[in-house]
């Protein structure tokens, strides 16, 4: 907002943020925005349960909360149908949630032999849920696989828990490909940190792009056609090309440990634990047509010092998520069990 003296002059403006808090329950983790419903699903990893957050009034809806499961952490939402699908860590299931509130919270069983969940995807037209979780003890021993991927179909709920990828171990974070529902983007927090590209034609992960060190956050651009994640304990992002493999590096803040990316205003926000800030990257960049990405790196625009009492949770999937229509970012504070309304720069 601005602050404008009477009458028709504008002097001393200045910009300020106006961050507003809304309670939600204990230790929050992570957060999805649906963006048709203005609507923020937080989930509680203390108390096993997911928050809904109207984010045109700042309030938490009637409804909320909700039971889930044991230890919820990720969370991604499908706008089309007002479902969000949450990855419950500590009983190794998934949690559907209907938004609306007309239908219960439905558990579904991850493939066989799925362990701890932590991130999730959703391929929005097949409305097709991949879950980050590690797979038989015996199968992900190795650095280099045996770790999964599991496929749910959200619209056969209930029936899902087939079909899965070998990814590498430890995964955690989740991104799928929003333009041609082609990619999915696994990060991988292992001794050899990385991000694995999945292509769905053909099931198979055919790119790794190896070295990224905590990526427990990641997104897709669907303007330049990229994943960009976290690279948390080297302080840049990595932006990885899905067709060609290639990866770059962007510096932000110390320890970025989530981000989000509003393509229609080209502005990308991480939050930084380990330095308890903010940053606000200028990203424009439209592909040449015909011919590979050829980005400039985003520029720092600047970096927002969040609340000295804030503290935000580590090596989770999507502590901050952005509603492009009300152009305002939501930001997990998990030890003071609320979340973060803070006005994006326009």
């Amino acid at each position: 907002m601005r602050i404008q003296n009477p009458g028709p002059n504008v002097s001393n403006t200045a910009e300020l943020a106006v961050v507003q808090p809304v309670v939600v329950g204990n230790l929050p983790s992570s957060v999805a925005v649906d963006p048709d419903r203005d609507i923020a699903v937080v989930t509680n990893n203390g108390d096993g349960t997911v928050s809904l957050v109207d984010l045109t009034t700042g309030t938490t809806l009637p409804q909320s909360p909700l039971s889930v499961g044991q230890g919820p952490i990720g969370v991604a939402v499908l706008p089309r149908l007002g479902l969000a699908v949450v990855a419950n860590n500590a009983s190794s299931d998934v949690t559907v949630v209907d938004e609306n509130g007309l239908n219960p919270p439905q558990t579904v069983t991850l493939c066989g032999g799925c362990t701890g969940p932590t991130g999730v995807g959703i391929v929005q037209d097949t409305a097709t849920a991949i879950v980050a979780a590690s797979g038989p003890d015996s199968a992900c021993s190795t650095v280099t696989s045996g770790c999964e991927a599991s496929f749910l179909d959200l619209a056969l709920t209930g029936s899902a828990g087939g079909a899965s990828v070998q990814v590498n171990q430890s995964p955690m974070s989740v991104a799928t490909d929003s333009n041609g529902d082609r990619f999915v983007a696994v990060g991988a927090a292992s001794q050899a940190g990385s991000i694995d590209i999945i292509d769905l034609l053909t099931s198979t992960v055919t790119c790794r792009t190896s070295g990224i060190q905590l990526p427990s956050g990641i997104v897709f651009d669907p303007v330049n056609q990229v994943f960009v994640t976290t690279n948390s304990l080297q302080n840049n992002l990595v932006i990885v090309d899905p067709l060609t493999c290639i990866a770059t590096s962007v510096r932000v803040g110390i320890n970025p440990t989530s981000l989000d990316y509003d393509f229609q205003t080209s502005t990308l926000v991480t939050v930084n634990s380990a330095s308890n800030t903010m940053s606000f990257l200028d990203y424009m960049c439209p592909p040449a047509v015909g011919v590979p990405v050829t980005c400039t790196s985003p520029q720092t625009r600047e970096i927002f010092g969040l609340p000295s009492s804030a503290r935000f949770s580590q090596n989770q999937q999507f502590s901050v998520a952005i509603d492009a229509k009300l152009n305002l970012a939501v930001v997990v504070d998990t030890n003071n069990s609320r979340v973060l309304l803070i006005p994006l720069p326009h």
